[in-house]
């Protein structure tokens, strides 16, 4: 027999370790690789923005300085801040007008300085105006200013670094200030010609708010990259996980195999061995290969009764025996056993993988071996169910092969228990007809004509005294043994046989010791199908003991007189199944059991009855036993008996016959019958309380489940099969509100139930705001919303949370239902209720924040939050599926200009239009977006610049065309200026692309707006 060797861990192999740790390595240096331009780009993005402010700073003080210098100035009223300057020498300084108000002339550097500072001050970027030739010493450049200005005399046009004063990183910019015509009324004694590097303009930009925005940039760009590391971790975990069960599938088939030999082995086994083995053996030997079979640590086998209501317990496993201490009855109903017994209550295979937890579990008695895993399975046979098979506590779950290999050794176990049996009947009959024989003293034979050879049982060797190791029976030696008076008649009998069908005679023998008996011989020929006389057969009879049953019948009368006296029932038949003897009492039950009394001489069974038959010929086999059975009184109530039947034997110890004595214990068995009526009653008290556990299981079950779904279409699905579990067998419906009444939206049961779609004053109990119940339908006031109305009543739920409608709750009733029951239902359906509309709140509260946190609320686009978040996402998969990827920035031609003539409101509904137009027309892929005011971006997987431009030249030219009514008049028409660009050939990450885009859309707008223009590259 091949060993087994089971799969017991849930993984029995797995992937190399080293395999996974280098695939997470590889794909993690990927992502590094991916993430280092992303970086290197932000961390630069931080000064040039800098440098922008600053650039933008020095222009806006230089276009000040060159308006003061153009207008030679410009003149103030001097106060504690603004002095006359000292080092200005020029006739006109100070002026007093013609009203006597003094004014003092502050030329463009002066008036520049003061400026820088007011700035400083508000904005913290500082402004400083230096030469090397001065006039005024407070404007002496520090050493860095002047190694650039020393640079500027060489032809430098600009210097900029980044420097830390006082602890704190800042950008400084300085640009040369030319000598300008204007300004040679001032300064031409300097000697610096027009167009000379007069000095310089300075500014000091803190990095503290670029550094943060960087950071912020960075936090997005690590969130992003480890989002897209985490799906690829997850991946590998799905591919290292597929390989695995694989790999388990390949050990479970392998094992499958052997455990399937080993089965087949073992029925091979107990086959050859049949004949020493008993029957309580086999199954002992075939439920210990079972636990082996399936790795379990419980094993049994059982019988099921001809009834089919009531369990035979045979045997367990030996460490079943070993942990279990609990006392078992051998013989009760099925009606009253766990969950265990389900196999024959369904009719088929039933797997407890849960067994503490499992539906309808009664619990175990005190001292019962502790169950974890249940698998029991029936086996049939001509439709019925003959025996249970069972296992239990293997460590890994039950599964499929488990619960065909148990099936097959099951039926393997009752075919050789059928076999067994039929040869112990076999054994039987032929022991039952030697013992009869024996006790019949009645023996059979068989002659051959043509050999002249008798054939003898045993019991006629017996009868002639002969021994068979010994004695011939061919015709002269039978022949011998009769007495010689009767020799004539046996030839002629034997001449004759084959004329008169059947022969009887009787005759003498001579035994060896002297002495003779009568015996009673019968015999008939067996002809062949030609009609040729083939062999005679028939049976001796020894008779000589008949005066003992004469005798036995003389001496009936006065056991008569004994019995009648008794306060029992009794009786005695003989060996023909006739009554010998029987009281009075005897009679009255003769006519409740037959409806007649019976005689002595009648036969103690009617014809066509087999029980008692059955009965009387146990008994007359020798056995005592005692038998209950329930029969109908003279009123037609019960009447409970129990019958004790003792074997009579002669001198001999052979049985001639059969006494029964009867008692009625009818008063017992009511006190019985009572209590199990208390019994009865507890039960279906524990029953109704598991069923409101169940109920209330299901219903945290639901709401757990609702909790957890992405969309109401998932809570449809989890409500109905959930309703379908509580209601069984109950039809009924949940509708919801939608834009045109109240749709059906979930059905359960076999009637229509709820119309598709009605409206909320169809139904009374929406209209009561309470729930209502019909129970004459044909009588009562029913409601509108019905396909087909209920026939035996309904109830109607309205579902309001806070003042809010969430739906309709319909169940309709069963036929023949009781008042306790519609009172379980209509409590049922409340509480059902209570949880599906706060459920159903929640997700759909849930939902709506979901839809404002990705779409913008005015155009119904989505939002710039939500582009950021698919762009790299949607540009990886492009990427890794070598695909292209189109990005398109669209903004509203002059709509500054469009808001300042018709107002935000206006706007507003063009940006609807717009919108609305987008949604409409771009491909289900493509995802639109406000980018922001009245810039929009469209992202178009899988596309070229080619496709792209095709597609939004159709959108441009609909956007042209929109015809806006607001406000009962027309609005102009508006365009848009649109600007592509391609992944991965114009960019390879988010930022790159939109950069490339947003360059687009500027030459669309440069090249006077109202087109569509594709990123050529960068331009000056």
């Amino acid at each position: 027999m091949p060993s087994l060797q089971p799969i017991t861990d849930p993984s029995p192999r797995k992937p190399p370790k080293s395999m996974v740790w280098l695939a997470l390595l590889a794909w993690t240096g990927l992502i590094s690789i991916v993430s280092l331009p992303d970086i290197h780009a932000i961390r630069g993005e931080g000064v040039e923005h800098a440098t922008l402010v600053a650039n933008a700073y020095l222009d806006k003080d230089l276009s000040v300085r060159r308006w003061l210098a153009s207008h030679g100035g410009v003149y103030v009223r001097p106060n504690e801040r603004t002095t006359p300057n000292p080092y200005l020498k020029v006739p006109q300084r100070d002026v007093v007008t013609t009203s006597g108000m003094a004014l003092t002339l502050m030329n463009p550097a002066y008036a520049t300085r003061q400026l820088m500072e007011e700035f400083a001050a508000a904005n913290g970027i500082r402004g400083h105006l230096t030469s090397l030739k001065l006039r005024n010493p407070n404007n002496a450049p520090d050493p860095w200013e002047r190694q650039a200005l020393q640079r500027f005399e060489q032809g430098d046009k600009k210097v900029a670094a980044l420097t830390n004063i006082n602890g704190a990183e800042t950008l400084r910019l300085i640009r040369p200030v030319y000598m300008e015509k204007s300004c040679m009324s001032c300064h031409e004694d300097m000697d610096i010609p027009v167009g000379g590097v007069r000095g310089g303009i300075s500014v000091q930009v803190p990095m503290a708010p670029f550094r943060e925005e960087m950071e912020d940039h960075m936090t997005l760009l690590a969130w992003t990259h480890g989002g897209i590391w985490l799906l690829g971790v997850f991946a590998i975990g799905v591919m290292s996980r597929r390989s695995r069960q694989r790999l388990t599938s390949l050990l479970r088939s392998e094992d499958t195999q052997v455990r399937n030999e080993r089965r087949i082995a073992a029925a091979l086994s107990l086959s050859e061995r049949i004949e020493q083995l008993s029957e309580r053996e086999i199954i002992q030997e075939g439920i210990e290969e079972a636990q082996l079979l399936t790795n379990s640590r419980v094993a049994y086998f059982h019988f099921i009764n001809e009834d089919q209501r009531s369990i035979e317990l045979v045997a367990w496993s030996h460490s079943t025996l070993e942990n279990c201490r609990a006392v078992e009855e051998r013989h009760y109903p099925i009606e009253q056993a766990g969950i265990w017994v389900d196999c024959a209550r369904l009719r088929q295979p039933v797997v407890h993988n849960d067994y503490l937890h499992a539906t309808g579990r009664r619990g175990l008695p005190e001292g019962h071996a502790p169950i974890r895993r249940h698998l029991g399975v029936p086996v049939l046979e001509g439709g019925l169910i003959r025996a249970i098979a069972g296992v239990g506590n293997k460590e890994a779950p039950y599964d499929d092969d488990d619960v065909r290999l148990l099936q097959l050794h099951a039926i393997d176990i009752w075919k050789l228990i059928q076999r067994k049996r039929s040869d112990s009947r076999l054994r039987a009959s032929e022991r039952l007809l030697k013992e009869a024989q024996q006790m019949a003293r009645m023996g059979s034979w068989a002659f051959d004509p043509g050999s002249r050879h008798f054939e003898w049982s045993e019991e006629v060797f017996r009868i002639c005294g002969q021994a068979p190791e010994t004695f011939q029976p061919d015709l002269d030696n039978v022949l011998a043994l009769i007495a010689p008076e009767h020799h004539g008649e046996i030839t002629d009998h034997l001449k004759t046989i084959g004329q008169h069908g059947v022969c009887s005679t009787q005759f003498r023998i001579l035994l060896p010791t002297g002495e003779s008996r009568q015996v009673q011989v019968r015999g008939q020929i067996v002809a062949s199908p030609d009609g040729k006389s083939e062999r005679v057969v028939g049976t001796v009879l020894d008779i000589t003991e008949h005066q003992e049953v004469e005798s036995l019948r003389r001496s009936e009368a006065d056991l008569s007189a004994l019995i009648e006296n008794t306060d029992r029932i009794v009786w005695s038949v003989d060996t023909e199944l006739r009554v010998v003897i029987r009281n009075s009492a005897f009679a009255e039950l003769s006519i409740d059991l037959f409806g007649y009394e019976l005689m002595p001489g009648d036969s103690a069974v009617m014809e066509g009855e087999t029980e008692w038959r059955k009965h009387y010929e146990r008994a007359l086999a020798g056995e005592k036993f005692v038998i209950e059975m329930q029969l109908a009184g003279p009123a037609g109530q019960p009447r409970w008996m129990d019958f004790s039947f003792c074997p009579i034997r002669n001198s001999h110890g052979r049985v001639t016959g059969v006494t029964v004595f009867g008692r009625d214990f009818t008063e017992r068995m009511a006190t019985e019958a009572a209590q199990q009526q208390t019994l009865d009653n507890m039960s279906r008290m524990v029953a109704e309380l598991e069923a409101h556990h169940r109920q209330n299981t299901l219903l945290h079950r639901l709401n757990d489940l609702i909790q957890s779904c992405s969309n109401e279409d998932e809570a449809h699905v989890i409500v109905r099969v959930t309703l379908s579990e509580l209601f069984p067998g109950i039809s009924g419906g949940l509708a919801l509100p939608r834009a045109h009444g109240l749709e059906s939206a979930v059905v359960w049961g076999d009637e229509a139930g709820l119309a598709s779609l009605f409206q909320a004053d169809d139904c009374w109990a929406l209209r009561q705001g309470q729930m209502i119940e019909v129970v004459d339908p044909a009588n009562d006031l029913v409601c509108k919303h019905f396909e087909t109305i209920p026939l035996h009543g309904y109830l109607c739920l309205p579902l309001v949370v806070h003042g809010d409608m969430i739906g309709l709750m319909h169940l309709a009733y069963p036929p023949k239902l009781e008042q306790k029951d519609r009172e379980n239902l209509r409590e049922l359906l409340r509480s059902a209720g209570e949880t599906i509309k706060l459920s159903l709140s929640n997700l759909r509260m849930r939902e709506a924040m979901r839809e404002q946190a990705t779409h913008d609320q005015l155009t119904g686009l989505f939002n710039r939050r939500y582009q950021d978040e698919t762009l790299p996402r949607e540009l990886h998969r492009a990427l890794r599926e070598k695909q292209t990827l189109t990005v398109a920035m669209l903004d509203i031609d002059h709509f500054k200009r469009f808001n300042d003539s018709y107002g935000h409101e206006a706007g507003d509904q063009v940006l609807r239009e717009i919108g609305r137009v987008l949604r409409e027309n771009l491909r289900r892929s493509d995802i639109a977006c406000r980018y922001g005011g009245e810039e929009l971006s469209v992202i178009m997987p899988a596309s070229n610049t080619e496709d792209a431009r095709h597609r939004l030249e159709t959108i441009c030219q609909l956007i042209r065309g929109m015809a806006i009514n607001f406000h009962r008049s027309m609005l102009p028409p508006v365009t848009v200026s649109v600007g592509i660009a391609q992944a991965p050939d114009q960019g390879q990450d988010a930022t790159e692309l939109m950069r490339a885009a947003d360059t687009a859309l500027y030459a669309a707008k440069a090249a006077g707006r109202d087109r569509i223009e594709v990123y050529a590259g960068e331009t000056n």
